[in-house]
């Protein structure tokens, strides 16, 4: 791990580079390093990871903590992420689905709701009031394991629009728009 740019020793720093690759590819688990690179990040400041695969689940769990990325292909098997850090920590959840088990966080491109592996009518009762808070934004993506049938004419009726986008299988996903688009 190399530190481009960083405050006192100790206190949080305002630029922290980690190449997870070489980790990887010796058959290391770099988790723990990058949460712990993670937690030094100032508000406002970046963490850049240097990887061999988009890694989605890191994006998604930053995201929770506060931090939006954006991801580029430096080439095959090299993608690079900067993670910036919210200026000011993040409050409670962005938003809350109810009780019935979805993870809901906040992107740049809007607000996710991953309702994989909840059994019917769980998926739908959590998109719609997910729909219903005020504070959901206009665009929500949906992770899902299967076409909401069911779902589509309710997004319809209560004026959203939807579109499925690209997703690695077994996955779903959607694009969810408040208003036609």
């Amino acid at each position: 791990m190399t530190t481009a740019v960083s405050s006192k020793e100790g206190a949080n720093e305002s630029e922290i580079h980690v190449d997870a690759r070489p980790l990887l590819a010796a058959g290391q688990e770099p988790f723990s390093m990058l949460m712990a690179a993670a937690g030094r990040v100032a508000p406002g400041g970046l963490l850049i990871v240097d990887a061999p695969f988009d890694p989605l689940p890191l994006k998604r769990l930053l995201g929770g903590k506060g931090f939006v990325h954006q991801t580029e292909e430096l080439a095959p098997n090299h993608f690079r992420v900067h993670f910036r850090r919210a200026a000011v920590a993040p409050a409670s959840p962005p938003v809350s689905t109810g009780s019935v088990g979805a993870k809901v966080w906040r992107e740049a491109d809007g607000v996710h709701i991953d309702v994989r592996g909840l059994s019917p009518p769980n998926p739908m009762v959590a998109i719609l009031r997910l729909l219903e808070q005020p504070d959901c934004g206009n665009v929500v993506i949906v992770h899902h394991e299967r076409e909401p049938v069911f779902l589509f004419p309710e997004l319809t009726q209560r004026g959203w629009s939807y579109r499925q986008v690209p997703a690695a299988p077994p996955e779903l996903r959607y694009r969810l728009t408040r208003g036609t688009q």
